[in-house]
Order: structure tokens, then C-alpha cells, then sequence
């Protein structure tokens, strides 16, 4: 799938729309890169350090619809790297 077309598919996921507004509030910037080969794009995070962070979403339109768990999730991963919320 093409980068276009896989980033208008996830951008009307609610999952990620969740998880880039926390991100957005955070001040961090972030895109979605593809998928080398199969699986699901993800959310590369520049964190202040330089260094990015890796975090996969789903794909589809609806996605998993538990956005409060996918936002604990993103915080736990950024927390991990040394972010303190």
C-alpha cells in the first residue's frame, strides 16, 4: 500500500487520532512510517534526545476502539524511553 494511502486510512483511526492528539500535547513531533514488509505501520515518535521511538497502530479505519488502552500503552512505551509525563 502506498504511503499516501495507508496514512488516510490510519488518520481515521480512532486509535491514532487519540494517540496524536497526546502526543500533539506532549509538544513531541511524529509521522507514520510503513511497514517494511507486512505487518502494521507505526508512529515514529523524535523524542527530545534525538532518538526515535517505535510504536506500532493498527491499520484499518475502525481499529481496536479502546482508546484509553492505547493511549496507556503509548504512555507506558514513552515512559520506558525515559519521557516523564
Amino acid at each position: 500500500m502506498s504511503r499516501p494511502r495507508l496514512s488516510a486510512r490510519v488518520r481515521t483511526n480512532a486509535d491514532y487520532q487519540a494517540m496524536s492528539r497526546f502526543i500533539d500535547g506532549l509538544g513531541l513531533a511524529h509521522e507514520i512510517v510503513k511497514p517494511n514488509a507486512k505487518g502494521h505501520p507505526a508512529l515514529a515518535i523524535t523524542l527530545p534526545c534525538g532518538t526515535l521511538l517505535i510504536h506500532h497502530i493498527a491499520c484499518t479505519p475502525r481499529g481496536r476502539c479502546n482508546v484509553d488502552a492505547r493511549v496507556a500503552g503509548l504512555k507506558r512505551a514513552l515512559v520506558k524511553a525515559g519521557i516523564a509525563l
